[in-house]
């Protein structure tokens, strides 16, 4: 189960007893976490924001012979917006408001930046896939974006290693971020993986399964 602590109200129509929402963007925050029993997501109010994110079985003490704990994980789901060569932050922001959709396990932001772009995004921790999360990103006007991808990786780890690559997959260039690091004491090795799919891409490599598909019959 997952809770919103701050000036969340509770809708009164029927269908909307299962969301909770919140639109004081300048209120005191705390964050509510996404989760699938694998990876823990824990979106904050910033645009495009992730604070940390907790992955189940992984473990690491807080200093030599000490008890393990859970360790935050490596954060893949950096991305930073620009707009006009601008970075979309929480400066010019208006309509900003949250919802957490419970049926449905996902945190969904709206806002309008700098009255010229109107954006939705939602947040999945994935239930088929343990340790895999997804950020859905609309650009409800048309602009001219620039997107790039970027990964955190916090003090509990060591030798943190970035690497950038291209792969083809069914014919799609896709450009993956990778990420590793050892954790401090107990040295497991942590991996994250990024990458974005526009929707024209998923349009097309759609239709290239099917003819696939329809030539192997």
């Amino acid at each position: 189960m997952i809770w919103i602590v701050c000036g969340f109200t509770y809708v009164h129509a029927h269908d909307s007893l299962w969301n909770i929402k919140t639109s004081d963007y300048h209120d005191a925050y705390y964050g509510t976490a996404v989760g699938n029993g694998g990876i823990g997501i824990l979106p904050w109010k910033e645009p495009f924001s992730v604070k940390q994110i907790v992955l189940n079985h992984v473990f690491d003490a807080e200093a030599p012979h000490e008890v393990s704990r859970l360790i935050r994980g490596i954060n893949p789901f950096s991305m930073n917006v620009k707009m006009d060569g601008q970075v979309v932050d929480g400066t010019h922001i208006s309509g900003w408001e949250q919802c957490i959709l419970l049926k449905e396990a996902l945190h969904q932001t709206r806002f309008v930046y700098a009255n010229k772009l109107e954006v939705s995004y939602s947040i999945w921790a994935l239930r088929s896939m343990p340790y895999a999360g997804l950020i859905q990103v609309k650009a409800l006007t048309p602009v001219d974006l620039s997107v790039e991808n970027g990964a955190e990786v916090s003090d509990e780890y060591l030798q943190p290693r970035v690497q950038r690559k291209s792969i083809q997959d069914y014919g799609l260039h896709l450009k993956l971020l990778r990420t590793s690091a050892l954790t401090r004491h107990r040295n497991l090795q942590v991996f994250a993986t990024s990458a974005f799919i526009f929707e024209n891409v998923l349009r097309c490599k759609s239709l290239i399964i099917k003819e696939i598909y329809l030539q192997n019959i």
